[in-house]
């Protein structure tokens, strides 16, 4: 990542990883059926994972409180959902370039995988009896995820505070690099579990609702609350799932934060199984860092 000053303006150039050749399609993309909600691109490189964008200000989490954070993903989410809901016709294209498939009919096979050992990262680093547990849950999980059928789509998967750029009223959605294709509703575990978790305890439930009707509203009559909270409760599995794939090359250290991460994300899936018939309780805070 490079700061391009010019004589007129400041631009920033990016040169994605390796594994991330697939976010200069979906800013493209987006940018052209929804101006306004990501970076504004001003030249792109596909073959080469180059792109140059505007200048769009700061992470919001350096500059906003966890409150003000909250109502800044609350104005982005109707956008967010309307461009999940008409995007469809471009899922079969962004799985050519290299968007990871997460959809629902996948990760029953996938989480078994992860829990026998078998992922990038290696064994879960959990002893057996908490293992063990986990797998006497694969068979509800399976069933939770043919409930979803397959309804899918983009999901940005890490939209948090670093990664919603502010300058004034304007705020973009950045770095799609983490982005796949699942469940569309998997989207609002992380702004949940990343920006409503740093409210106090006691505004976590106002903040979560508003979060949750902020993004109905880009769906319309389309969002079933009862399949909000089984997606929510899948996308744990495929956050998980998520650092497992970003494990491969990781230097020692990160490859050490991943794998924790996978632990908690695991942990959560499996207190949060007693929440999927209470969607409002599902819509909370749960990671315990």
């Amino acid at each position: 990542m490079l700061r391009v000053t010019t004589p007129t303006r400041m631009t920033y150039f990016k040169a994605v990883g390796p594994r991330a050749g697939h976010e200069t399609w979906l800013l493209t993309d987006i940018g052209a059926r929804r101006p306004g909600l990501v970076p504004d691109v001003l030249a792109v490189d596909h073959a080469a994972g180059w792109f140059l964008m505007a200048d769009h200000g700061g992470p919001m989490h350096d500059v906003l409180a966890p409150a003000e954070q909250v109502a800044v993903v609350a104005s982005l989410l109707p956008a967010y959902a309307e461009v999940q809901r008409t995007t469809r016709d471009l899922v079969a294209r962004w799985r050519e370039v290299g968007v990871p498939d997460r959809s629902t009919g996948r990760m029953p096979e996938r989480l078994e995988d992860l829990l026998a050992g078998r992922g990038t990262s290696g064994p879960i680093l959990i002893d057996e009896d908490e293992l063990s547990a986990y797998r006497r849950e694969l068979g509800r999980f399976a069933d939770v995820c043919a409930q979803l059928g397959g309804t899918e789509g983009v999901d940005h998967a890490d939209l948090h505070g670093w990664n919603v750029f502010v300058a004034g009223d304007d705020a973009r959605i950045a770095d799609w690099g983490d982005a796949c294709i699942t469940h569309p509703f998997s989207s609002l575990l992380v702004p949940i579990e990343w920006i409503v978790a740093r409210l106090p305890p006691d505004l976590h439930a106002a903040a979560a609702r508003r979060v949750r009707d902020a993004y109905a509203e880009g769906w319309g009559a389309g969002l079933d609350h009862d399949e909000l909270a089984r997606a929510f409760w899948v996308a744990y599995v495929a956050r998980a799932l998520s650092n497992d794939e970003q494990s491969l090359g990781a230097p020692p250290d990160d490859l050490g934060s991943m794998r924790r991460e996978i632990v908690m994300m695991l942990r959560s899936w499996y207190r949060k199984r007693s929440s999927l018939t209470s969607p409002d309780a599902m819509l909370r805070p749960d990671l315990r860092w």
